[in-house]
C-alpha cells in the first residue's frame, strides 16, 4: 500500500475518531480531562464548608438537642455574611433528636428548635428538595412546586433551591443548576439555586434574573451557563474535603475559638461523605463529593468570577476534523520519521494551548484532536506493518518454492529475503537434468501418462536437490534446473551439487521401482554442472515474477547437460576442481554453442559424451 493510500486510510479512520467524540460520554471524559487535568483558576477565602462529619454525629446520638444548638448558636454568635443550610442537615437533626427530648423542652419539630436562632442570625439561607418534571436539560428546567419547611422558611432571610446535577446525560453530570421554573409558572419564574442566591446576597444583587442565549445576568453579575442554566463548578483545593477552607463540626465543638474564623464569610453548613450527606457528581476532582462541598464550590466559582466556558459540539467537531487533514497530508506528503514527528508535535502544542485556555475559562477539545493524531498515527503503523508482513508472506512464498523450508525460515527471520529478492551476485553451481529420448517416449503414452511421468520424475529430482539444500529454479518440459549457493551463500555449493548428481544416477532404480508401480516405462536421463558466479534476483512483472539466476555460468551448464548422454554426468572443471571427486574422470575440453572458450569437463557414468572432444585429456600414469 503506498505512502498516500495509507495516509487517506488514516484520514478516515481518524474522521471516524472526531465524530466519535461526538458522543456524549465522550464528551464528557473529554471535558472532565482537560479541566481536571489543568486545576481550579481563580481563587476566594470567603467561602468556608462546615461539615458535620461521623464523630460529631456520633456524639449527637447522646446529647443531640446540646450539640446542634452549641453549633447554630456558634455559627450565629459570629455573624457570618451569608449562612446556608443544606436540607441534609434538617434530616440528620431530625433523626437524632429524640421525641422524649423535644417533649421535655416543649419543642416539637427540630424546625421550631431551628428556627428562632437562624431568624437572629438574619442571614440564613435554607435549601429545600424538590422533585424535577420531565427533561431537567431544558431551559428553563421546570420542577414541581417545591415543599418548603414553613418554620424555617419565615425564619430564614430566603430559601433557594438545593444544588443538584443538571441531568444523568454523561455530559452534563458535573453541571449544577443554578435556577428553575415551578410548572405552574410556565417559566415566568425562576426559582435561584443555593449558590446562587448566596452569591446575590453577598453582592446584595436585585432585580430580575434574565436569560440571554448561553449567559445568566442578574444585575452586574453574568453567569455562562450550559443547557438546563447548568453551572460547571471550578473546583478549589482549599474547599475540598481536608482543604483550608473546609472544617468540621466536630472540630469547632472541640476548639470554639474556630468560630471566629467564620465571621463575615460564606458558611455552607452540610453533612459530609458517609453521615448523611448527599452526594454529587464531581468529575474534576475525580471522585463524587458531598453536595455542601459542591455548593461551596459553585458559590466560588461565581465569585471570583473563574467560569469554565466548554467548547461547543460543532466546534469541537470542526476542530477535531481540522487535525485530521492536516496529519493526514503530513503523512502523505512527508517522510515517515518527518510525518510522525510533527504530528507528535502538534499533539503536544495543542494540550499545551487547551491548558493554557483553561486558565481562561475555555474548555476545548482534547480528545477529537490529540486521539486523532494517535488513531491516525496508530493506522498508520499497522497499515505498514500489515504491508510489510504481506510483503514478507509474499516473498516468502516465492523462495519457499524453491527453496527448503528450512532455508526460508532462515531468510525470512534473518531479515535477508527482500535484500536478496532485489537481486546480487552469488558464487554458485548450477545443475540441469534433461531426459533422455523423452520426445519418442512421449508419443506412446496418453497425456495422462505423460503427466503422472513427468511428476514422478520431478519429485525424484527434487527430493534429492532439497535434501542437499539446494535451490529448484525451473521446471522446462523434461528439464529441471536447480542451484546450490544461491539464495544463501554456501562454501561447499560444488560438492553438494556433485553429491546430488551422482545420487540422481545411481539411486535411479529407485524412480524406476515408482514408475512401474504406476504402469510407466523407465527413463533415463543426464545431467550437467558448472559452478562460477551468477546474478540472482526475483525478475518479472507485478503481475508474474520468478526468482532466476543469470549468467554465463547458468548457461554453460544447460550447454553441458546437452552433451550428457543417458546415465551420464558432464561437469565442468571449475566445478571438480573445487570437490577433487574420484568418480569424476576427465574427459577434455570441448566447444560448446554459445561459449566463447573451449570448456574442460569430467565425466560419471558409461559411454562418450555426445559433444566433439577437441582437446582430449591425457590421464596420468
Amino acid at each position: 500500500m503506498n505512502r498516500r493510500r495509507v495516509a487517506a486510510l488514516a484520514g478516515l479512520v481518524g474522521a471516524a475518531w472526531a465524530a466519535l467524540t461526538m458522543v456524549p460520554a465522550v464528551h464528557a471524559a473529554d471535558t472532565d480531562l482537560v479541566t481536571e487535568a489543568k486545576g481550579p483558576s481563580g481563587h476566594t477565602d470567603r467561602v468556608v464548608v462546615v461539615l458535620l462529619d461521623r464523630e460529631f454525629l456520633a456524639a449527637a446520638e447522646a446529647a443531640p438537642l446540646e450539640l446542634y444548638s452549641k453549633l447554630v448558636s456558634g455559627l450565629n454568635r459570629e455573624k457570618p455574611s451569608t449562612l446556608v443550610i443544606e436540607p441534609d442537615v434538617v434530616e440528620q437533626g431530625r433523626l437524632q433528636i429524640r421525641i422524649q427530648d423535644l417533649i421535655t423542652i416543649g419543642v416539637d419539630d427540630f424546625s421550631a428548635l431551628l428556627g428562632p436562632i437562624l431568624a437572629d442570625t438574619g442571614t440564613a439561607v435554607v435549601v429545600f428538595e424538590d422533585e424535577p418534571v420531565g427533561s431537567t436539560t431544558r431551559t428553563p428546567p421546570r420542577i414541581a412546586i417545591p415543599r418548603v419547611d414553613a418554620v424555617l422558611a419565615e425564619a430564614a432571610a430566603g430559601t433557594a433551591l438545593a444544588a443538584r446535577p443538571v441531568s444523568n446525560d454523561p455530559v452534563q453530570r458535573a453541571t449544577i443548576r443554578i435556577a428553575a421554573s415551578p410548572v405552574a409558572s410556565e417559566g415566568r419564574i425562576l426559582v435561584p439555586s443555593a449558590p446562587l442566591l448566596a452569591v446575590a446576597r453577598e453582592r446584595e444583587l436585585t432585580g430580575m434574573m434574565t436569560l440571554a442565549g448561553d449567559t445568566v445576568r442578574l444585575g452586574d453579575l453574568e453567569i455562562p451557563v450550559e443547557p438546563g442554566l447548568g453551572l460547571r463548578p471550578n473546583y478549589q483545593p482549599a474547599l475540598l474535603p481536608g482543604g483550608a477552607q473546609v472544617v468540621s463540626a466536630s472540630s469547632l465543638m472541640k476548639d470554639p475559638r474556630g468560630f471566629a474564623d467564620l465571621k463575615g464569610k460564606v458558611v455552607v453548613l452540610g453533612a459530609g461523605e458517609g453521615s448523611g450527606g448527599v452526594m454529587l457528581p464531581a468529575p474534576m476532582t475525580g471522585h463524587d463529593q458531598p453536595r455542601a462541598i459542591v455548593t461551596a464550590n459553585a458559590i466560588a466559582t461565581m465569585d471570583a468570577g473563574s467560569f469554565l466556558r466548554p467548547e461547543s459540539d460543532s466546534r469541537r467537531l470542526v476542530t477535531a476534523l481540522a487535525a485530521v487533514v492536516v496529519v493526514a497530508l503530513l503523512w502523505a506528503l512527508l517522510p515517515r520519521w518527518a510525518a510522525a514527528g510533527l504530528s507528535v508535535a502538534l499533539a503536544t502544542g495543542w494540550w499545551l494551548y487547551v491548558q493554557d485556555q483553561v486558565g481562561d475559562g475555555r474548555v476545548l477539545g482534547a480528545v477529537g484532536p490529540i486521539g486523532a493524531v494517535a488513531v491516525m498515527g496508530t493506522t498508520v503503523g499497522l497499515a505498514r506493518l500489515v504491508g510489510a508482513l504481506q510483503h514478507r508472506r509474499r516473498v516468502s512464498r516465492l523462495f519457499s518454492r524453491y527453496v527448503p523450508g528450512s532455508v526460508a525460515t532462515q531468510l525470512m527471520e534473518g531479515g535477508r529475503a527482500e535484500e536478496l529478492a532485489a537481486g546480487r551476485e552469488h558464487d554458485i553451481t548450477a545443475l540441469f537434468i534433461d531426459l533422455r529420448g523423452f520426445t519418442p517416449l512421449s508419443r506412446q503414452l496418453e497425456p495422462p501418462q505423460i503427466r503422472r511421468l513427468l511428476d514422478h520424475f520431478y519429485e525424484y529430482v527434487c527430493a534429492r536437490v532439497l535434501d542437499h539444500d539446494g535451490t529448484i529454479m525451473q521446471f522446462v518440459g523434461d528439464e529441471v534446473f536447480a542451484v546450490f549457493g544461491a539464495p544463501l551463500d554456501r562454501p561447499d555449493h560444488a560438492a553438494a551439487a556433485i553429491a546430488v548428481a551422482l545420487r540422481l544416477q545411481n539411486e535411479v532404480d529407485q524412480l524406476d521401482a515408482t514408475l512401474a508401480d504406476d504402469d510407466l516405462p523407465p527413463v533415463r536421463f543426464g545431467v550437467g554442472v558448472n559452478s562460477g558466479q551468477a546474478v540472482a534476483a526475483h525478475v518479472g512483472t507485478a503481475a508474474r515474477s520468478q526468482y532466476s539466476v543469470l549468467g554465463d555460468t547458468v548457461n554453460t551448464a544447460a550447454r553441458l547437460v546437452s552433451i550428457a548422454a543417458a546415465d551420464q554426468v558432464i561437469a565442468s572443471a571449475a566445478t571438480v576442481d573445487s570437490t577433487e571427486n574420484p568418480d569424476l574422470r576427465p574427459v577434455g575440453q570441448v566447444d560448446l554453442k554459445g561459449i566463447d572458450v573451449p570448456v574442460t569437463i569430467y565425466q560419471y557414468g558409461p559411454g562418450e559424451p555426445r559433444g566433439t572432444i577437441t582437446t582430449a585429456a591425457t590421464l596420468s600414469p
